[in-house]
């Protein structure tokens, strides 16, 4: 695997964006990987995609980047607005 790059989730743990190769399918492995006095390392919380399907996911993110906040939706039903 090879990674590409990794964000800051909190304190004890990152994203990490890796690239593999399993079974001749190139894989993109988004996962969670923590930083603590337990253990250090990858988590299960993460996905693992094919190459080809990442424009579709990242399409789908954008979609949910651009939803209602669920906040403000869930306060308008509590106001018995919906």
């Amino acid at each position: 695997m090879t990674e590409i790059g990794r964000m800051e989730k909190n304190k004890t743990s990152d994203i990490v964006v890796r690239t593999s190769n399993y079974k001749g399918r190139q894989l993109i492995d988004v996962r969670e990987w923590v930083d603590s006095e337990d253990y250090k390392g990858p988590t299960k919380k993460g996905i693992s995609i094919h190459k080809d399907r990442v424009s579709q996911l990242i399409a789908l993110l954008e979609l949910a980047k651009q939803a209602p906040d669920e906040q403000s939706e869930n306060q308008e039903n509590l106001n018995g607005k919906v």
